[in-house]
């Protein structure tokens, strides 16, 4: 009897034990991930990679870990904050808050399958830059504000519509803000002097001298170069294609320049 007992208790054992083997592979087995969501608005350039769980571009880059903790997306971006302001804008006639709007929204999207942004592969971005030099005043505007929404975006508009190479370089920390908003003024302030110097140089046959004196200034030579050239200083025409802005703009321009010059005189 005893030895019938034992020859049980011995099946038993193994059973167990091969119990746990099975239960064990099956945890430590490897499963293919299934994709975290489906559907036309997964962007056209990144595609799912069975092996690792992830979403890549196409291209090269790993971005979207299917496996990350579930606020990474959310902690990625200020999901709050823009929604409140979405619903604060939402009815707004200006073409920058519906231009941002989009931006914001299509900006979501993308955080959560890529954790690099690349403003030039986003026509939502791109679409902020098209409404150029006739916003340039509202963007530096909301730029100065002390808490401004979204200030790196509207600075990287900002330095592109106004082409002017010193503002291309974005930093949005507190110092780097103050930074770029001080060369901002000091381009503009300077404008109007730079312009009579390039006059000078090109007068004295220095031509790349002085395009590099308004290659400095972006967009706010303009006003300048025409004031120069309609006063009969038809060499200035070499140094920019006036051609392309209107008297509208060539307005808002010089505007923009005198009211930052009027700061600093007061």
């Amino acid at each position: 009897m005893k030895k019938i007992f034992g020859i049980v208790a011995i099946v038993i054992l193994i059973g167990i034990i091969t119990a746990g083997v099975v239960f064990s592979f099956g945890r430590n087995e490897k499963r293919i991930p299934e994709p975290p969501r489906e559907g036309k608005d997964i962007p056209s350039d990144v595609v799912w990679d069975e092996t690792e769980g992830m979403y890549k571009l196409k291209e090269e880059e790993l971005f979207f870990n299917a496996n990350a903790p579930s606020d990474f997306v959310e902690s990625f971006v200020a999901w709050e904050e823009e929604d409140k302001w979405i619903a604060k804008h939402k009815d707004s006639t200006s073409k920058l808050d519906r231009a941002m709007i989009k931006w914001i929204e299509n900006r979501k999207l993308d955080s959560a399958f890529k954790s690099r942004y690349e403003p030039d592969k986003d026509k939502t971005f791109k679409e902020i830059v098209k409404l150029g030099v006739e916003y340039l005043p509202e963007m530096l505007d909301r730029i100065e504000e002390d808490n401004a929404f979204k200030t790196g975006v509207l600075m990287d508009a900002f330095s592109r519509i106004s082409n002017v190479d010193a503002l291309k370089r974005i930093d949005v920390s507190e110092e780097g803000k103050k930074e770029w908003k001080q060369k901002c003024k000091d381009v503009m302030e300077n404008a109007e002097q730079k312009v009579k110097n390039a006059k000078e140089k090109i007068n004295n046959g220095d031509v790349e001298s002085a395009k590099n004196e308004i290659k400095e200034l972006g967009v706010f030579a303009l006003p300048y170069v025409v004031d120069e050239i309609e006063n009969g200083n038809k060499n200035m025409e070499t140094l920019l294609d006036t051609k392309k802005y209107s008297q509208d703009e060539l307005e808002i321009l010089k505007n923009m320049v005198e009211k930052t010059k009027q700061q600093k005189n007061k």
